[in-house]
């Protein structure tokens, strides 16, 4: 089980199709809008997937700002965008 937060704030639990193998790479990459998965790992130890081209796209993705604070504690810095999924270590990966 990983949640998926989209850009707009709106979070979904979701599973991977193989619960015994976790999510394969072009389920992450669907899930984050179509670009390579991105790995992060969080403050407080479990894991985020983002589009690692994300900014770079056109037109840009909106800035996600419940991952962004959940990256970076008080949402400066750093932006995340678009859709992210999260999750611990053995749920993702």
């Amino acid at each position: 089980m990983a949640t998926l937060i989209e850009w707009n704030g709106k979070e979904t639990e979701i599973h991977p199709k193989n619960a015994f193998h976790g999510f394969t790479r072009e389920e992450l990459s669907e899930l984050v809008g179509g670009g390579i998965p991105q790995i992060v790992s969080l403050p407080d130890g479990r894991l985020m997937v983002t589009d690692e081209m994300g900014k770079l796209k056109l037109p840009r993705l909106p800035v996600n700002l419940k991952a962004t604070k959940l990256y970076r504690g008080d949402g400066t810095g750093w932006a995340i965008v678009g859709n992210v999924v999260i999750g611990c270590p053995g749920e993702i990966l």
